[in-house]
C-alpha cells in the first residue's frame, strides 16, 4: 500500500467511535544525532517550543529518537530566522517529524507561516498514537508508520516521495480536533480510531453581516478530508 504525498480535496468528515487509552507521562523530545539544527526549548511555562531545521526546497526534515507531546502543548516556530524576512528561505511548507516513537496528546500549534505536518515512524512494528491531540495553523496532517526518504535524499531531490506502510505498524487516534484542517492522512498497516475526529471549521453569523470564526460556532464553513 503506497501513498504519494499529494494534495486532497476538502470534505466534511466526523468519526464517532469509542476507545480509551490515556497517557500520563511527561513530554520527551530526544533529538537524533543527525538533526543538529533542530532545537527544542522545554519551558516551565505554558508551552514547549520547537525550532525547526532550515528547510530545503520548502521541506524541514527533523529527526528524533523519541517525540512525545504529552505534558504541555507544543509551539512550532516556522518564521523567518534572519532580519530580512523577504529573502529568508528557512521557513517550511512541509515539516517532517521523523522518530522511532511518536505520541501526541496535546495541542500542536504552528506560529509563523502555516505548513503541512508529517509525523512518521520508519520502524515496522511501532504504534503512532494521537490521543486527545489537536492542531492549529496547520494545512494538513499526515500520521504514518511507513518507509520515508532519508534527509540526504530529500535534500538532493526536494521530494519526500512515496510513503509505504511498514510491517505491522499502527496509527491510533482517540479524539482529534483540528478545525479547518485541509486533510488528515493516515498511513499504516492498521488504523485504530476512537472518540471524535473533527476537522470542521465553525462560525456564527455576525450581527453586522458576514460570519465570524469561533470554536463553538453553529455553522460549519469548512472541513478537511480524512484519507
Amino acid at each position: 500500500m503506497k501513498h504519494p504525498y499529494t494534495k486532497f480535496t476538502t470534505i466534511s468528515f466526523i468519526i464517532f467511535i469509542f476507545f480509551v487509552n490515556p497517557l500520563s507521562h511527561a513530554s520527551v523530545f530526544t533529538l537524533s544525532s543527525t538533526s543538529v539544527e533542530t532545537k527544542v526549548k522545554q519551558s516551565t511555562g505554558d508551552t514547549d517550543i520547537l525550532i525547526l531545521r532550515d528547510s530545503v526546497n520548502g521541506i524541514s526534515y527533523n529527526e528524533f529518537n523519541s517525540f512525545h507531546v504529552i505534558d504541555k502543548p507544543l509551539t512550532i516556530y516556522n518564521g523567518a530566522k534572519s532580519s530580512d524576512s523577504l529573502s529568508d528561505q528557512s521557513t517550511a511548507k512541509v515539516i517532517v517529524i521523523k522518530a522511532n516513537d511518536i505520541s501526541l496528546a496535546k495541542n500542536i500549534n504552528i506560529v509563523g507561516f502555516p505548513a503541512d505536518l508529517l509525523f512518521v515512524i520508519p520502524l515496522p512494528s511501532r504504534t503512532l498514537s494521537c490521543v486527545n491531540c489537536s492542531f492549529s495553523n496547520v494545512g494538513r496532517v499526515t500520521l504514518a508508520v511507513s518507509t520515508v526518504a532519508d534527509f540526504n535524499t530529500v535534500k538532493n531531490t526536494g521530494v519526500i516521495g512515496l510513503l509505504t506502510a511498514a510491517g505491522s505498524g499502527a496509527v491510533r487516534i482517540d479524539n482529534l480536533m483540528a478545525p479547518g484542517l485541509q486533510s488528515l492522512e493516515l498511513i499504516a498497516q492498521r488504523i485504530e480510531t476512537a472518540g471524535v475526529i473533527d476537522t470542521n471549521l465553525r462560525a456564527d453569523n455576525h450581527p453586522q453581516g458576514g460570519q465570524i470564526i469561533t470554536t463553538h460556532g453553529r455553522l460549519i464553513v469548512g472541513a478537511g478530508a480524512i484519507n
